[in-house]
Order: structure tokens, then C-alpha cells, then sequence
């Protein structure tokens, strides 16, 4: 912001010399002084002579020819003369500078000076002794966006061109802050402080396009919001009453005025805005050929909503043609006339001739204007929509005065307007809904989730829907009920925002025996005024040869087979895409990578990728990815398939599911590794997990303990309790053992029976002896002393084997037992 304000400021005083900045001065102090305004303005003769032709206008009705200031200050007050002066000298040096960069500044100045002049209208309504204050704010408040339109390196964004740089366009607020680091509201507020602004006036120019706050602020701010918008409607590049006819409705709501009231404001604008226009040399119908202000608000909306029912209309151009003929009529007694309208569907004109006796009927089309066959000729009025000819009307001649003429041009200009809606919309849209309805194939409008939105007649047809089907599954209401159950690839499709388009050929049976038809079916995403939907469209081929038939049937026999078969079958491109897949499987699969949804297993080496296709190496084993921390294991056989040329080749893949053998694998391996009972290592997984251990210790000089566990009393308890609860027994033995072992270090084993062992790494005796204890104490909380446990302690010494260290465990145990039990000895 600071660099784009630098350049603004530079560029401020280029464009407005110190005379500019003098006279703003003298007007923001509380009373003008005189002399000091004719001092100001003895520095700018052509300034002076342009003041004291003003001040001759009939605007201020003098009493005679004011030839020198101190006479013309008597005539028109002090301030303002001096509040001329600014604004003279204001379109004066803006006016010199925008003809620099060739830009259109007559639309600019009048929008401009309009807001002032209404401002101050406004305010001495509202706020009297701020009315002076309101027309400086309101004509200064876009300082920033004139004098960046002065910059050399400034282009207007669209919409923004010549005119439009005044008029509030949606989405501006983004657009300046993207190229100036700020809205220009508040540049134009920072601009203003250069010129000693007061901080109420700053603020309130900040405001000056807060409509919808309009109410919320002072009465000054809110003055200037509403003359911005009159402006803003007054001056629409589009040449919409509308905005004009609704800023009527504010004022009489937010200020509480009338009607008369409103119209007398205008008026007032109105003279004012033509006398600084003429002071100016000015004149503004070399500018711009439709003004409005030529006629009043209430003539204006009259006719506007006269020519709203144009609007309404359906059914062709000759209902057109028969409600212009009516307001003609009612309006102006007018009832012969020659009337030619453009149809832009069929692209050609037609040309309806009224009468007094026949009203209108259709006398002829033609291309252009000399091929119709007019009866009239003068006076002619255009009918236009965004500057192009869409419509003429002539009259008879030497049948009106000219204020009727001015009234039916009024017209004809909101007339056009009004048809612009039905000859490039309304009837088009019409011509594109019967051509829909009259195509010899069937057409639905689905949302995302594949329910019916639209059908056209065709369809209903084909289908044999009758009533409203909106809402209801497509494929359930149009197909199932032919006998067609849901297909994968359709609900792959709908599921796969991915998949752009599906296409597929249904054989149905008809009502007569052995009588087939074939509809083929295309479905097609769109995003249409941002909502995605799919279109789908129906045909019927019954006509196709007989080798085409039965080619779709081959073809829906193998899909079939290929549903009924546990291999996953798919074929894919030069590229690995997978342009088919079993149906079963084709869902999350169809257009994809197969070297992405798939990772290679040992003992697989290399590059996976499409180069394998040309030369597969045998089978591969994958992991099919088929979801977040889901896979499948298969085994790939990539075969190529037979077709003519290299080019564009494709291939079959053959995955054979391995789920059921890893499971099995896995199954064995458990088997072979834990105690089926206890879910503890095994006796041969104790041996051989010891002795790694053992050795791990002679390596790294770490010590390793080994506790036996043989259980007191486990006879005795198992005859007691029966076999069930001696296999329950066992099993919280097992769970004893895991709970007072230390994850990841320890290992818990069964070593047979009622015998148990766990191998403890890097731990030292005393550590050794309180995790003894734990257990012991464990089992009396358990089984109150009916079922104990007698362990064995040893750790290993240097150059120990194995079976030395479990024969001296072994011994302690046996030891333990010996005295009684339900305790713990460390081996000698």
C-alpha cells in the first residue's frame, strides 16, 4: 500500500496545481474570506472567467451581467462561488490528464459532479449546515481511482473501461485490493489527508459505498452513500431504468421523502448538473443519444413496467408482436404500424404489419433489412438489447408531435430492453426444450448419486415410465424394471467421480416371444452453474446387424463367466490402466494404474512398471490396494493379447487370490512356533530362542537369566476340577507368566506339561529374585495356596551352554519342590 500511495501522491501533484489545493483550504475553514478567494483565483484568469459565466447563468437569476467577482460573490454567496471554483478547477486538470491517456472522461466528470451536487441536495434535507461539507466530500471521494487512472501503468480491469470506472462492480473490492494493497475508499481517504481533509469528511468518504449500512451511519455519511448510488443509477452504462425506478423507493424509505418531493430533488439536480455542464462547454447529447432525465421518475417507471410484460411472454414472436400492438393501441391510439422482430434461435427476422381493420398479421422474413417487405418507413425506432438490433418499429407519417415521438422512443428503449429476455433467452431456451423433446433417443438428467432430475418424452418411451418419476433411482426405475439388474460398471461409475463417461449395450426382451431390442446407454458427466450432474442417454440399436448381436451377447455371457470366476481378471493398456475388470472386482479399479494399485512382493526384483507387460517375468506376488491399510495378496500372470499391430496394444492380467494360502501359511506357522494351549512359545521355540540368547550374551558380555517354573499341586487340582479347568489352569499360568514379563525383553515358553520357563535378557540377580517373588505372590492372590509354583533361578555363566543352564535351573526347581514348594532357589 505505501509504494501504490507514494506513486498516487506523486501523481496528485502533478495533476492538480497549488491553486487546486489553495481553494480546498479556503472552503474546509469555517467562513470564506473574500479577499482571500479573489487572490486564489487572480492566479487562474481562465478559472475566473469560467466562475463569472456561471454566475450569468439562469440557474442563479441575476439581476443584470455579472462582470467581476466581488458582483458575483454577491450574487451567488461566497462559499458557493468558491465551491464552483473547486469544482471547475477539479474537472479542469482531471479532464487535461485523462485526455493524456486517451480515456473517455466526460462519463467519469458527470457521474461524478451528479454525486456532489445530490449530496449536498440530500444534505439539506438531512444535515443543513453540513450541506456545503457534502458536496466536497462527494465529489473528492473517488480521487484515488481518477488519479490512478492517470497513472502510465495503470489498466482497468473489466467493466472498469472509459465511463464504468465509477460504477461499483462486484468482486472490486478483491480486484483493488490484489493492485493496491487496499480498496480505493480508503486510498481516497489517505489522498485527502494531503489536503488537510477533516478527519468526519475522510471518514465519511471512506463510507461512501456502504449502501446496505446506509442507515447505521451520521446523516453526512449517509447523504454521501445515497448520491453515490443515485449516481451510480442515474448513470447506468446499461441504460436500465431500474436501478433508477429502486433508488426512488429508498429515498422516499430512508429519508422519509414523497414522491413530489423525490421528483422536485431530481429536477433540481437536473438544472444544476446542466448549468456546470454548460459553464464547461459541454454539451451531453454529443456524448450519450438515451438520457432519462429528459423525462420524469413517474413517466420512467410507467413505461418500464409497461414493458415488463414482454418479459412474461411464451409461445413465439407473434405474442411478442400482438403486446407491443397492445400498448401501441392503449397507450397512443396507435393501430398501424409495421413491427420487424429478431428470433435468434432460427437466426432470421420476421416482420408483422397492423392495421386498423386486420391487426397484426405476418407479412414475411427476410435476412436483413432490405429483404423485408416494409409497408412504413418513417419514424423508426430501434429496439436494442447490448447494443445489438433486435427489433424496428415504423409508424405512419406525420401522425405524432414530437412529445409523443420522445414518449414511444422511452418506450421502444425498455421494450427492447424487456425482448432482449425472450429473443435471446426465452425463445431459445424454448427451441432447445422442443428440439429435446422431438429426438429419436431418449434423454435423463441424473444428479451425482444417479437419481432422476429430468426425462424427456423419448426416454419415458423406451422405458414405458408413466407419471413423475423425479427423485427415483435411474437404473431401479428405467432399467430393473425391464429386467436388467444393477450393473458394476454403473455403480463403479457413480461412485468414481473420476470415470468421466460409460457407455454400454442392454439387450431387452419385448412384449412378443423371442423378440429382442438392444438400447445402448451413454452416460456423461457435466458441471452445469457449478452443480454436477450426469446426463445420460438412451438409444435403441434393435437395427443392428445380426454378427453385432451376437457379439453383445458373447459379450454379456463372458462377463458372467467372468463374475462367476474367484481369479480376478482384468486387461490393461501400453500404460497399465486397467481399461476392464471383472465385474465383481471392477468397482475403485476401472482407469487405473495397475503399477500404483499394486506393490511387488519378494522375491520380485526390479523395476515394476509398464515395461514389464511387453516381457513379464512369470507370475508376480502383489498387494492389490484396495483401500486405506487394505490390500489383497495376488499372484499376477500378465499374458499380451492378440490383436493387429504393436501400437495401442493391450494386455490380459490374471491375479489368483492368495488370501486363503497366506492364511493357511500363516495358520502353520503359528502351529509350528506357539503352544496351541497356552499361546506361548513351544519346547523347540524355548531351545532354539535360548540358545540365540546365550549367545547374544557371550557376545556382548550381557547377562541372561532363565527361571523354571514347575506347578504345585497341578495333579491334585486337575483330577479335583476336571481336565477343562486344568486346560483354564495352564492357561492363566500363561497369562501370569506375560503380565511379569518385561515386553520386548522377556520370553515367556512352555516347556511341557505343567512345566514353564522364561528367558530373561540383561537383567541381574536381584531383579531376578523380585519378578520370582511376583509370580509366587500372584498365584497364592489366584488359587489361595490350592495350586502353587516351585521356580528354579540361574543366571548364565562364561562359557555355559545351553543345556547347562537349564540342567541347573531344572535342579533348583526340583530343588524348591523338594522343600516344600511355592517358593523360588537360585541354582548353585
Amino acid at each position: 500500500m505505501t509504494e501504490f500511495v507514494k506513486s498516487l501522491r506523486q501523481c496528485l501533484k502533478l495533476t492538480f496545481p497549488p491553486v487546486m489545493f489553495q481553494l480546498l483550504e479556503e472552503i474546509l475553514k469555517p467562513e470564506v474570506d473574500f479577499d482571500n478567494l479573489a487572490a486564489i483565483l487572480a492566479l487562474d484568469p481562465i478559472l475566473t472567467a469560467t466562475v463569472l459565466k456561471m454566475a450569468n447563468s439562469p440557474v442563479y437569476g441575476p439581476a443584470g451581467k455579472v462582470t467581476d467577482l466581488r458582483r458575483a460573490a454577491t450574487v451567488l454567496g461566497t462559499r458557493e462561488l468558491l465551491k464552483l471554483a473547486v469544482s471547475i478547477s477539479f474537472q479542469k486538470n482531471l479532464s487535461d490528464a485523462f485526455k493524456k491517456r486517451r480515456i473517455d472522461f466526460f462519463g467519469v466528470w458527470r457521474q461524478t459532479i451528479w454525486s456532489a451536487i445530490a449530496a449536498e441536495l440530500l444534505a439539506q434535507k438531512s444535515c443543513p449546515a453540513q450541506a456545503g461539507e457534502a458536496y466536497i466530500a462527494a465529489l473528492m471521494k473517488d480521487i484515488s481511482l481518477l488519479i490512478a487512472a492517470c497513472l502510465p501503468s495503470y489498466t482497468p480491469p473489466a467493466g472498469a473501461e472509459g465511463a464504468g470506472l465509477l460504477n461499483y462492480r462486484p468482486g472490486q473490492a478483491e480486484e483493488e485490493i490484489a493492485s493496491f494493497g487496499e480498496q480505493h475508499e480508503v486510498l481516497s481517504a489517505e489522498l485527502l489527508r494531503e489536503w488537510d481533509f477533516p478527519e468526519h469528511l475522510r471518514q465519511a468518504v471512506i463510507r461512501h459505498h456502504d449502501f446496505e449500512g446506509a442507515k447505521d451511519h451520521d446523516p453526512l455519511s449517509t447523504c454521501i452513500i445515497l448520491a453515490t448510488r443515485w449516481a451510480e443509477s442515474e448513470f447506468s452504462q446499461a441504460q436500465n431504468p431500474s436501478p433508477l425506478l429502486q433508488f426512488k423507493g429508498v429515498l422516499t424509505v430512508k429519508l422519509g421523502l414523497l414522491d413530489l418531493e423525490v421528483e422536485e430533488l431530481r429536477l433540481a439536480c437536473i438544472a444544476r448538473f446542466g448549468t456546470i455542464l454548460g459553464a464547461l462547454g459541454l454539451e451531453e447529447g454529443k456524448h450519450y443519444d438515451t438520457d432519462y432525465r429528459r423525462h420524469s421518475l413517474a413517466l420512467l417507471q410507467e413505461y418500464y413496467l409497461l414493458s415488463q410484460e414482454l418479459t412474461q411472454i411464451s409461445g413465439g414472436l407473434e405474442n411478442a408482436a400482438k403486446v407491443i400492438a397492445r400498448h401501441l393501441k392503449w397507450n397512443w391510439g396507435l393501430e398501424n404500424f409495421d413491427l420487424a422482430l429478431w428470433a435468434a434461435a432460427s437466426r432470421d427476422w420476421t416482420l408483422f404489419s397492423a392495421s386498423m381493420i386486420a391487426g397484426p398479421d405476418l407479412a414475411g422474413t427476410g435476412q436483413h433489412a432490405a429483404g423485408r417487405p416494409w409497408r412504413r418507413h418513417q419514424p423508426r425506432f430501434i429496439l436494442n438489447a447490448t447494443g445489438r438490433e433486435i427489433g424496428e418499429l415504423r409508424l405512419e407519417q406525420n401522425t405524432l408531435d414530437q412529445e409523443r415521438l420522445e414518449q414511444i422512443k422511452l418506450y421502444v428503449t425498455f421494450a427492447g430492453q424487456a425482448f432482449e429476455h425472450y429473443a435471446l433467452r426465452q425463445a431459445v431456451l424454448e427451441q432447445k426444450a422442443e428440439t429435446l423433446e422431438d429426438l429419436p433417443v431418449g434423454v435423463a438428467r441424473l444428479d451425482t448419486k444417479g437419481r432422476i432430475l429430468e426425462l424427456n418424452a423419448q426416454i419415458k418411451t423406451l422405458a414405458a415410465i408413466k407419471g413423475d418419476p423425479a427423485g427415483q433411482d435411474a437404473w431401479k426405475y428405467i432399467f430393473e424394471k425391464q429386467g436388467i439388474s444393477r450393473d458394476v460398471e454403473w455403480t463403479a461409475f457413480l461412485d468414481n467421480p473420476e470415470i468421466p463417461s460409460l457407455f454400454k449395450i442392454f439387450c431387452l426382451k419385448k412384449k412378443k416371444p423371442d423378440a429382442e431390442m438392444c438400447v445402448y446407454m451413454s452416460a456423461h458427466r457435466r458441471v452445469w452453474r457449478g452443480r454436477s450432474e450426469i446426463i445420460m442417454v438412451l438409444e435403441d440399436v434393435t437395427l443392428v446387424p445380426t454378427l453385432e448381436m451376437q457379439a453383445i451377447k458373447q459379450r454379456d455371457f463372458l462377463e458372467r463367466l467372468m463374475d462367476s470366476m474367484r481369479d480376478l481378471v482384468m486387461t490393461v493398456d501400453a500404460c497399465g490402466r486397467v481399461i476392464y475388470a471383472s465385474p465383481t472386482a471392477s468397482k475403485g479399479l476401472l482407469g487405473r494404474d495397475l503399477f500404483v494399485i499394486c506393490t511387488p512382493k519378494p522375491p520380485f526384483e526390479g523395476r515394476f512398471g509398464p515395461e514389464l507387460l511387453a516381457h513379464p517375468p512369470g507370475a508376480i506376488e502383489v498387494d492389490l490396494h484396495t483401500g486405506p491399510s487394505k490390500s489383497i495378496p495376488l499372484e499376477l500372470v500378465i499374458s499380451p493379447l492378440s490383436q493387429q499391430g504393436v501400437a495401442g496394444r493391450n494386455y490380459l492380467v490374471v491375479g489368483r487370490d492368495l488370501s486363503a494360502i497366506r492364511r493357511l501359511e500363516e495358520k502353520l506357522k503359528r502351529q509350528a512356533m506357539f503352544d496351541g494351549l497356552t499361546q506361548l512359545l513351544n519346547h523347540f521355540q524355548f531351545h532354539v530362542a535360548l540358545e540365540r540368547e546365550v549367545l547374544r550374551a557371550r557376545r556382548t558380555d550381557r547377562p541372561v537369566g532363565l527361571m523354571f517354573l514347575d506347578l504345585d499341586n497341578f495333579k491334585r487340582y486337575n483330577d479335583a476340577k476336571g481336565h477343562q479347568a486344568g486346560d483354564e489352569a495352564l492357561r492363566k499360568v500363561a497369562d501370569i507368566m506375560r503380565q511379569n514379563s518385561r515386553r520386548g525383553m522377556d520370553i515367556p515358553c512352555r516347556y511341557g506339561g505343567d512345566e514353564f520357563t522364561i528367558i530373561f535378557t540383561e537383567i541381574g540377580a536381584p531383579n531376578l529374585e523380585e519378578i520370582a517373588g511376583r509370580i509366587i505372590e500372584t498365584f497364592a492372590a489366584h488359587w489361595s495356596g490350592y495350586l502353587g509354583v516351585s521356580s528354579g533361578l540361574a543366571i548364565v555363566k562364561p562359557g555355559e551352554s545351553p543345556d547347562q543352564l537349564i540342567g541347573r535351573a531344572d535342579k533348583a526347581a526340583y530343588a524348591a519342590k523338594t522343600a516344600g514348594g511355592n517358593r523360588f532357589v537360585w541354582a548353585e
